[in-house]
């Protein structure tokens, strides 16, 4: 991988090329690495939402400098609709005349036609560089930036609960006093029942989130035991609430979290988190995604997020 100007006929993108334990390879040294173009995810996502998959290996020269997944929603057998969610993902020695490089390729394999409606959101941070550098690839912005925010797991356990907002530290605080008990599982009904749980409390509430389906699915196919954990807080034989987190690479996501109304009165959901992420980082996750922020529609569960002190990151949007 070079780190000075690259010749975009050296840059190449090649096709299902590889397998999941090549693919995996190359994921796990990319840092802060995104679950939407994890191969276990591509499959989760395959078998629950009927979706093909395309994958791409992205070369310079003879040295691989990164990777896309593209999920393919088609319509009537013809229409097809191709979306790349947070992709391409490079990685660390990808100089920036490599990254264009790629850009222009995935933008020329999946160009709008006919029968094609690709929608893309990169993995570009939202800046005015980035705004440029996609309308020069002829694409146009459809959706505003998709933020999230990012923990740091390899900061010492004084130094995350430090970093938490004191509101959100003290509830965590009188959650630690309130004699609640944590679980963790790494599979099995543990999940099955945080699924059924999340699922019942997102119909209730009728607020968006990420599909119950997809995680069983997930669950179903995860090959290394850390990339799935459930923690489960309850009060005696109440279950309160509960966290799913799911592994990819060296990050990890929080997938899904819900709380009964017993659980919000003493805040076991921060608990939860909480215990989930010093788990995390004792397993080796050197970061962890919060899964996306709405501070529009969900702003509660938006400033419950940013209170764990992480760092808010905005994408550049979706494109077609």
């Amino acid at each position: 991988m070079s780190g000075g100007a690259v010749h975009p006929a050296s840059v190449r993108l090649e096709l299902d090329a590889i397998g999941q334990a090549a693919w995996e390879r190359l994921f796990d040294a990319i840092p802060d690495s995104v679950l939407e173009q994890s191969w276990t995810y591509g499959e989760a996502v395959r078998l629950a939402a009927g979706r093909s998959v395309t994958r791409g290996l992205i070369m310079s020269g003879e040295a691989p400098v990164g990777l896309v997944q593209v999920f393919i929603h088609k319509f009537f057998g013809c229409i097809a609709i191709p979306e790349i969610l947070r992709g391409p993902v490079f990685l660390p020695e990808t100089s920036e005349d490599e990254k264009q490089a790629a850009l222009s390729l995935v933008r020329q394999q999946w160009r709008r036609g006919f029968v094609q409606f690709p929608r893309w959101m990169p993995e570009l941070p939202d800046t005015p560089e980035a705004q440029s550098l996609l309308r020069q690839l002829g694409v146009r912005q459809v959706v505003t930036g998709y933020p999230t925010v990012l923990v740091d797991l390899t900061a010492s356990t004084v130094q995350m609960r430090a970093g938490l907002d004191g509101k959100w530290r003290n509830a965590l605080s009188q959650a630690e006093k309130s004699g609640l008990k944590v679980k963790f599982a790494r599979g099995g009904k543990a999940v099955e029942k945080a699924v059924r749980h999340y699922d019942a409390m997102r119909r209730k509430r009728r607020f968006s989130g990420p599909s119950g389906a997809t995680a069983t699915a997930f669950h179903q196919l995860v090959r290394r035991q850390r990339d799935l954990l459930a923690v489960t807080v309850s009060r005696g034989s109440d279950v309160l609430s509960g966290a799913l987190f799911l592994g990819h690479g060296q990050t990890a996501t929080y997938y899904m979290g819900w709380t009964a109304k017993a659980g919000r009165a003493v805040n076991s959901q921060n608990l939860a988190l909480w215990r989930g992420m010093l788990k995390l980082s004792e397993d080796g996750f050197t970061s962890l995604d919060m899964g996306g922020i709405d501070t529009w529609r969900e702003p509660g569960i938006a400033r419950f997020k940013i209170g764990t002190g992480g760092r808010v990151y905005m994408t550049a949007g979706t494109w077609m």
